[in-house]
């Protein structure tokens, strides 16, 4: 094998391959020279993915490579600079080097070691490529942005593990009008749906992403669409076993759907507030954010008391103490009764910090004990954006 490769485009396909592994274990990537094309493979525990991009490839070949120690070696050359790759079956390293370095400068080399595997075993556990369903009637194309948005909107919620009320995953939900993605770690739920044409079979497709897989597909529709030319849509096919692929331009994705029955969201979404108002997104941001630097760090959690036209925030300190000389306070749009809850600032915080609009609804369902709704001022009349906190006893 030997070609030579812009180093953003390698180190921006490695960066995606290296999100299908775990923190422990193989972090194997096989690279295959086509005629103007490397391939990249890759394989965790629950994750298959497949991706290329161009290369002037002079002779063609396969190699199994750890990508860690490389992929962190590469994003230190500069990004307009293109590597020479080379490797011969009989070696124990792939040679990686830049080719246009100023003749004065040392020329950057890297030793990639190159793993001799067993043919048809790839790591510790590479299933084959994960065959498409031939049934055209399991496949769904669906718009790269607004799948991109509802992933994007709701991550921050997706459990961490599994317990007795959450499931470690996004529910992802398709309709021939809609795409749309709900999310929960038992603190708080986002729910993100949009209109958008999805092209399949009439009925509701329903599945659980992982949240490592989520990241990769997030990798793959970012790409696609910041790639030049016209953005193709995403398809995804159910594999049956429980396994889940998409396909966008050059990337592939297997991956399997987390087990567990997803909570049944609807039944916590709440249809009457007791107190809504309207609040500068950045003014609240910032208070926000200075108020909860005095407030515990474990669980930053500060009391928000709504009067008259002020919304008061005061940082909680422990033993039900309050602190009293870093509170602060902001102007609302409210002219209702008093009302006060108690509330994770980190979790205010990350809606707003991924919020647009330059101002937000913030409304109170029979508090101090009742759930917390925000939501985005000025969103178009096809997208219902939800995002609920749960309460802090103060």
């Amino acid at each position: 094998m030997e070609l030579s490769i812009g180093v953003q485009a390698l180190v921006a396909e490695l960066k995606l391959a290296s999100t299908v592994f775990d923190d422990q274990g193989y972090d194997l990537v096989q690279y295959e020279a086509g005629e103007d094309t490397l391939s990249f493979t890759a394989s965790g525990s629950s994750l298959w993915l497949n991706s290329a991009c161009e290369a002037d490839v002079l002779s063609g070949g396969t190699a199994v490579v750890r990508v860690r120690r490389p992929l962190s070696y590469l994003e230190l050359l500069p990004a307009d600079k293109r590597l020479r790759l080379s490797y011969d079956s009989g070696d124990t390293h792939m040679r990686m080097e830049v080719v246009d370095a100023t003749p004065a400068a040392q020329t950057p080399t890297l030793e990639a070691e190159a793993l001799k595997l067993p043919a048809g075993l790839f790591g510790a556990d590479l299933e084959p490529e994960p065959s498409q369903p031939q049934d055209p009637g399991v496949r769904w194309s669906v718009p790269v942005e607004p799948l991109l948005e509802a992933i994007r909107r709701t991550f921050m919620c997706v459990a961490s593990e599994g317990t007795r009320y959450t499931v470690p995953g996004g529910q992802l939900v398709m309709t021939p009008e809609t795409v749309g993605m709900v999310s929960t770690d038992g603190h708080r739920l986002s729910r993100y749906f949009r209109e958008a044409a999805v092209e399949g079979p009439p009925d509701r497709h329903v599945s659980v992403i992982g949240r490592q897989a989520l990241a990769s597909l997030t990798g793959i529709l970012s790409a696609a669409l910041a790639a030049e030319g016209p953005t193709p849509p995403v398809t995804v096919a159910a594999l049956g076993n429980g396994r889940v692929f998409f396909e966008c331009g050059p990337r592939r994705l297997a991956c399997q759907q987390v087990e567990g029955k997803f909570p049944d969201h609807e039944k916590v979404l709440p249809t009457v507030f007791e107190a809504n108002f309207e609040i500068n997104r950045l003014e609240f941001y910032r208070v926000l954010r200075r108020v909860s630097l005095f407030a515990e760090r474990r669980t930053p959690a500060v009391r928000f008391d709504l009067d008259d036209g002020r919304l008061t925030m005061t940082p909680h300190i422990g033993n039900g103490q309050l602190a009293d000389t870093s509170k602060e306070s902001v102007e609302v749009e409210y002219g209702g009764e008093p009302a006060a809850v108690g509330l994770n600032a980190k979790y205010v915080l990350e809606f707003l910090e991924q919020a647009r609009s330059p101002k937000v609804i913030m409304s109170l369902h029979q508090p101090p004990r009742g759930s917390v709704q925000l939501q985005e001022m000025g969103l178009s009349q096809d997208t219902d954006y939800r995002y609920l906190i749960m309460p802090i006893r103060l």
